[in-house]
């Protein structure tokens, strides 16, 4: 309590007064709600144990302990808590009842990832504070390199690295020592691998005691289509990665003509105009304009880029079997009927048993009562589709085989 003197002035008494109030108002020491006591913001290892425990301590209003008091510590998988007196248990929310002193502790331990943990205090009150720890790689125990593709005649260079037993990666660089294992590629002192030949190669990396094998594939040059939620485009040794805009979702069967630079695949259209060709820039078009047509599916390109084969049936014949069509919609021709599979009902719904047809001339397909004829792809996974020429006959023209879709 601050008392007025009668003997001093009016500017002695203010400036005891404030001197007062500081000294009612400290705020150095503990505080009232949660003090941390120990523990905090520590570093080690993964797999390793921080030392020592984290503590803290709860404080009421007059910053006396509150004991009895449930106090949660949680963290974000990176660290897990275990209680003191059973250090065996982790998990990533364990509740603490303060002691006498107002203290509650736990042990955090480090799990295998190099990361930041963090654990988050709560009072019972609803404070919480934040504290984050530092989980360290571990020892060395790994020489790795991660798998590449390259043309033959392209070279690349690996970038091998050092890890610990649970594959974080260590800030050391040692000396790596390559060795070819097979022909398919060549390599040097650098880690400059040449692609020799199409296959797998494969190279042995060695360094600080440790050896990994690293595997490349050695691609011919070409260029691929993968149908999903879009069209994308690469390079078959990934490079030059691009996608495609299409006006429309739910596309199948798609096939890709080098000679005309246009992809082909059917949709379920409310028209039943269900074969669309389009280009790389993403401008679309029906194929298929004859009133005829009831639906059209499974188309593949001649080689020559001269017809698109495809499934259809018609409302003149009400049967199954092979059409083809120029790519500008001309020319639609009925080539096989499937006689088994007709009527108004008929649908393309079981697997076909067809065998080829050859260029632009049938050569033979054959089906059964259950089974429907259809013109179908060969199953690549992710409907991905080659951009490569097929080989030239003798003549100079080239051969396009068809399989069924199974």
């Amino acid at each position: 309590m601050v008392v007025a003197s009668p003997r001093v002035g009016l500017g002695a008494f203010i400036l005891s007064l404030a001197f007062g109030l500081a000294a009612c108002g400290d705020t150095s020491g503990p505080r009232a709600g949660l003090n941390i006591v120990s523990g905090a913001g520590l570093s080690d290892t993964v797999l390793s144990t921080f030392k020592p425990p984290l503590t803290v301590q709860l404080l009421d209003g007059n910053r006396q302990p509150m004991s009895g008091q449930t106090v949660y510590f949680n963290t974000n998988g990176f660290v897990l808590a275990s209680p003191i007196d059973d250090p065996g248990f982790v998990t990533d929310r364990l509740p603490v009842i303060t002691d006498a002193s107002g203290d509650a502790s736990v042990w955090l331990e480090a799990k295998q990832w190099a990361a930041t943990g963090k654990v988050v205090i709560v009072a019972p009150s609803g404070q919480s504070v934040d504290l984050y720890y530092t989980v360290l790689p571990g020892a060395p125990a790994r020489v790795r390199a991660d798998p590449v593709d390259l043309y033959v005649g392209g070279t690349v260079t690996f970038r091998p690295y050092i890890t610990d037993a649970y594959t974080n990666p260590l800030k050391v660089v040692p000396t790596y020592q390559y060795q070819s294992l097979n022909g398919a590629l060549s390599i040097t002192g650098s880690g400059k691998a040449t692609g020799a030949a199409i296959g797998r190669g494969s190279v042995s990396v060695s360094a600080m005691g440790f050896t990994d094998t690293v595997w490349a594939s050695v691609v011919p040059k070409g260029r691929i289509a993968i149908q999903e939620a879009y069209i994308v485009a690469t390079n078959l040794d990934g490079s030059a990665f691009d996608t495609v805009p299409t006006p429309w979702s739910g596309r199948r069967s798609l096939d890709w003509s080098q000679v005309n630079g246009t992809f082909v695949y059917d949709v379920n259209a409310s028209d039943y105009r269900s074969l669309i060709s389009q280009d790389t820039s993403g401008h679309a078009r029906t194929v298929v304009r004859d009133p005829l047509m009831r639906n059209e599916y499974y188309p593949r390109y001649a080689h020559d880029g001269s017809y698109i084969y495809f499934t259809g049936i018609d409302s003149l014949t009400t049967c199954w079997g092979v059409w083809r069509v120029h790519p500008d919609g001309t020319a639609l021709e009925h080539m096989v009927a499937d006689t088994l599979d007709c009527g108004p009902y008929a649908r393309p719904t079981a697997r076909a048993s067809c065998t080829s047809v050859a260029g632009t001339s049938r050569t033979s397909v054959a089906s059964s009562a259950s089974e429907p004829l259809r013109l179908g792809p060969t199953r690549v996974s992710g409907s991905l589709v080659s951009f490569l020429a097929g080989p030239p006959r003798a003549n100079g023209s080239r051969t396009t085989a068809w399989g069924p879709s199974c």
